[in-house]
């Protein structure tokens, strides 16, 4: 029985990931850097911490990781004065279902709390779940299972007792290695065959998520 749902936040809520992609290239033109899409697709999910090392490892001493992530930053909270930060399908429907159906909602991201702060309210949407966990609030970021496994704990629940909602293929085995059950909604990141190993579900978009759990109500 599913008790909680808990959401990544960059391609889960915000439709945020194609700005960052876009950033992570002017980065690249401007540092000249060979920042591949699937490096950039490596960097999804992750910590700061983890994405310093990766960026040591392709890299060196080239470029220092935390300018270029500050200017790819900056780009990012240009777009979003300019034009807001733009919600995934489904967003506040699915917020609505899970509140009227008593059903616990935690957010479980990568990125700092500080900055999460700023996509809601750029987003026009409300904080409010009755957990959130962010950034460094964790030893380990994804694909290791802290932020899932902390998150399950605040709710007072078992990690299976909640269902993961993730795009990226870090979220996924973070979530699947928490003992979590896990839906895809993809975004940047396509189905493979790991991720649908793992994933109790892969669908389209947050709708589709609602009518799945709708469905699991029925059954219980």
């Amino acid at each position: 029985m599913i008790k909680a749902v808990l959401f990544d936040m960059d391609g889960v809520i915000f439709d945020t990931e194609r700005i960052n992609a876009k950033g992570w290239k002017k980065v690249a033109a401007r540092y000249q850097i060979a920042l591949t899409d699937e490096r950039i697709g490596m960097l999804r999910g992750r910590t700061a911490d983890v994405a310093r090392n990766l960026f040591h490892e392709w890299f060196g001493d080239e470029v220092d990781y935390d300018e270029a992530r500050g200017a790819r930053l900056e780009m990012l909270m240009q777009h979003l004065d300019e034009h807001g930060t733009p919600l995934k399908p489904g967003v506040r429907e699915i917020f609505s279902y899970l509140k009227e159906n008593h059903i616990k909602t935690a957010l479980a991201t990568s990125t700092q709390r500080e900055r999460v702060e700023i996509y809601f309210e750029k987003g026009n949407l409300p904080l409010q779940f009755d957990a959130t966990v962010c950034g460094r609030e964790v030893k380990n970021g994804k694909p290791a299972p802290d932020v899932f496994l902390k998150a399950a704990e605040l709710l007072g629940l078992e990690p299976g007792e909640c269902l993961v909602i993730e795009d990226s293929y870090n979220g996924i085995r973070a979530a699947n290695a928490a003992g979590c059950q896990v839906v895809m909604v993809p975004d940047m990141d396509e189905p493979t065959e790991e991720t649908k190993a793992v994933c109790t579900q892969t669908l389209e978009s947050l709708y589709d998520v609602i009518r799945y759990l709708d469905e699991l109500k029925k059954l219980s």
